[in-house]
């Protein structure tokens, strides 16, 4: 997935995320962007392209 993504030439990277049970699983997270412009641009990109589990995350730079 983050390779199509990229293809589409959208940044993305993987994220690993431990659950409670020991289970990991993969994220494939898309931007950072610079503006809500940019962030509606990559929604229309990925729905566009049959990625219909899209959730909006604004993460705090430390």
């Amino acid at each position: 997935m983050r390779a199509q993504i990229i293809l589409m030439g959208l940044d993305a990277r993987l994220e690993d995320a431990r659950l409670a049970n020991g289970e990991v699983w993969h994220r494939v997270q898309v931007g950072p962007f610079a503006d809500e412009t940019r962030v509606s641009q990559a929604e229309r990109t990925l729905s566009g392209n049959g990625f219909s589990n899209l959730l909006r995350q604004q993460r705090t730079v430390r």
